[in-house]
Order: C-alpha cells, then structure tokens, then sequence
C-alpha cells in the first residue's frame, strides 16, 4: 500500500487520514489533519486511510469477508487495520497472516502485525515482525521506534538507542524519537548527547506551538 506524504510542508510524519474536502484527495498526519480542518468553515469529510472498514462491526467485517471469496492484498490489509483500531488484536492475526501469505514482501503488514503483537504483550513476535518490516526496506519510522521500546523495557539501552536514532534520521521532525533516544543515552550515562537530544525534541515540540 503506497503512504503518501503529509500535505503539510516539510512534514515527514506517516500520514493517518484522507481528506475529501475539495475534489482532490489531501493526505495528512494527525497533527496537521487538525491544523486543516481549523483552516476553513466548509465540513471536511475525512477517514483513515484506505480503512473505510474501521467503524464497522466483526459481523460486518466477517460478512463482507465471506462474500469476496478470492480477497486482495489490500482488501486483506484494511480488514487487518479496522480490526487493529478496534482492538480486536487476537483475531486480526489471522488476517496479518493471511495477507503476508499473498505479499510476503510488503512491511507495511509486518509493521502493523508489530504493534499489534506488542499491545497482546508476546514481544518476541513483535520483534520478528519488526525486524521483517526492516529487512523488506521499511522507511517506517515508527517500526525502528516499536523495536526500541521493547529494548528499552528489555533494559538493553544500547540497542534501544540506536533503534530511536534511526527511527530519528528517518522522520527528523518527531520529537518523541529524539526524546526516546535521548532517554536511552541517559540510562548509558552519556550525559552530554542526551542533553543535546532532549534539546532537540524541545525546539521542536516549542516550533509546533508557534
């Protein structure tokens, strides 16, 4: 599934929603979605993206299931994401499972797969699924930061920091990678860089007030 960049310029954050408000689709993060829909009086329809599923109940879903029996990638993938935001965690693994059996490559599934093995607390998973999402050529900022909080509750600070600074040199303008990293460097007793990391995160959670 291709992720289109936030419409907001010079933002590097994943973007959530799809906004039809004029007849050109905008895609936006949820800060900047915010930002838009404060811009104007007009109504702006918008969803998560490619999720039209998401609001919709497990009966819904498992019908809509039965009925298209030869499912696509993406259809598979929406599926998966309605049943992760819904918190339905356990049984959105069979459909990461199945989604990945027709696209072994893509590290968008192994990336939600992550999160969700994460939230049910089997960690271990979560790694490998993480780590896949790496190896598949993942620019997804946020797969490098879930490797990192499980290394950081692992206590492994050294690991955990390189993976906040990766995730930080991919999307430079989130301040939580480079609070996360800064954090690691002060469990590793390297004052000085983690001042300078948590000085960055400041500047740039003090520019997004401006």
């Amino acid at each position: 599934m291709d992720i289109k960049k936030c419409f907001e310029p010079a933002c590097q954050q994943e973007t959530e929603y799809l906004c039809r408000c004029t007849s050109h689709e905008t895609y936006w993060c949820q800060i900047h979605l915010e930002k838009h829909c404060k811009m104007t009086n007009i109504i702006h329809p918008f969803d998560t993206i490619a999720l039209e599923l998401v609001d919709r109940s497990k009966t819904a879903v498992l019908e809509l299931l039965e009925q298209e029996k030869s499912v696509r990638g993406e259809t598979r993938n929406k599926l998966i994401v309605a049943y992760n935001h819904d918190k339905r965690l356990q049984e959105s693994l069979n459909y990461f499972n199945k989604a990945i059996e027709i696209n072994p490559n893509c590290a968008l599934y192994y990336k939600n797969m992550g999160f969700a093995m994460k939230e049910l607390g089997r960690l271990e998973d979560a790694k490998r699924c993480f780590a896949n999402a790496i190896k598949a050529g993942s620019r997804y900022d946020s797969a490098y930061n879930g490797m990192g909080d499980i290394l950081w509750n692992e206590k492994r600070y050294e690991e955990a920091y390189n993976y906040y600074n990766w995730a930080a040199s991919i999307n430079p303008n989130s301040s939580l990678y480079w609070r996360n990293a800064g954090d690691a460097l002060k469990q590793l007793n390297r004052k000085q860089e983690s001042k300078q990391y948590i000085n960055r995160a400041i500047s740039i959670e003090k520019a997004r007030k401006k």
